[in-house]
């Protein structure tokens, strides 16, 4: 838990660049996971690439209309049941942030699961955008919203597991513990279809990969949040919290927002801040901040993961979070 005083206090701004030079350069990344609940690392140049696509593409899709947008919201369960759970889709909470929430589907024989809608084409300035289909993978990846997103959350799921069996062999535990807990995994292709149309003038609204088994939805989830700027003074884009999962992944972009609470140093840390003042320091600056992202615990290590630690003192503690 964490008190209202400590949710809302002011970053600490003692901070800077040893710091971070020694968060990136001399801490392995499970070892801070385990010491301050979080890690900054440098993603791989392949995933980096895609995900820079995606962010290109995503500020697209939150460009348009509202009508637009809305065509894309679903829910999980009813909302006459008070329960309007984001299933996979557009959502916004007003004047705060509106986002799409990408699951992963398999769906190559589910009729089911093919009513699961992400847009595709959206960077035509041209009125008829969603009626002209790109020809190869490659134009699939850098043009349409839903196909690039499911690329990347694969490439994502890919590497927190990884960082997740990391964890592991640090506390001399076997890989099976994390693998007995996500989701399942068919294949490792990167690979995503968008279907063909009943329409002959309309693309069709659904894609799909084979990431995840036939007929399966992931119950991890990947977000494109976009946040509106917040005019009072202690009023957060999103307030101190900690997720569900196991893991977060945050990708680092050139609007710095991202604070966390570091668990070692016992304050708020700006730490988006912090990796752009590393970039500058490394003169990286012809390098996109979409190369580093910060990876979180989440609430399912206590659970999940602390009932294979013997030691109290070396229990996981999920990170505290927000964007301001």
């Amino acid at each position: 838990s964490i008190s209202m005083s400590t949710a809302t206090e002011p970053t600490n701004k003692n901070y800077g660049l040893p710091f971070i030079s020694n968060l990136l350069d001399l801490e392995s990344v499970p070892e801070s996971l385990v010491s301050r609940g979080y890690a900054v690392i440098k993603l791989p140049t392949e995933i980096a690439l895609i995900y820079s696509t995606f962010h290109s593409l995503s500020k697209q899709f939150f460009s348009q209309s509202s009508s637009k947008k809305q065509q894309f919201c679903q829910i999980h369960f009813e909302e006459s049941n008070k329960s309007p759970n984001s299933l996979h889709g557009y959502s916004k909470v007003a004047d705060t942030k509106e986002q799409f929430m990408f699951r992963y589907v398999n769906s190559t024989d589910s009729a089911a699961l093919k009513s699961v809608k992400t847009p595709a084409v959206i960077n035509s300035t041209n009125e008829d955008d969603e009626k002209h289909s790109p020809s190869t993978a490659a134009a699939l990846l850098h043009e349409d919203f839903g196909v690039c997103g499911l690329v990347l959350f694969e490439k994502f799921d890919t590497l927190c597991r990884a960082i997740a069996n990391d964890v592991l062999t640090l506390f001399n535990k076997p890989h099976s513990i994390v693998t007995d807990i996500l989701d399942p995994i068919q294949t490792r292709n990167g690979v995503v279809t968008r279907s063909n149309s009943n329409s002959n003038s309309n693309r069709s609204a659904h894609c799909f990969g084979m990431y995840t088994p036939n007929g399966y939805m992931s119950s991890s989830i990947m977000d494109s949040y976009r946040y509106m700027p917040q005019k009072k003074h202690g009023v957060y884009g999103h307030s101190a919290h900690f997720d569900s999962g196991l893991l977060t992944l945050i990708a680092v972009t050139d609007t710095p927002s991202l604070e966390v609470r570091d668990q070692k140093e016992n304050c708020w840390i700006r730490i988006e801040e912090l990796v752009l003042q590393y970039m500058r320091a490394q003169q990286q600056q012809q390098q996109q901040p979409s190369q580093f992202a910060v990876v979180l615990l989440a609430e399912s290590v206590q659970p999940y993961i602390n009932r294979h630690i013997n030691n109290a003192n070396q229990r996981l503690n999920p990170c505290f979070y927000r964007i301001n």
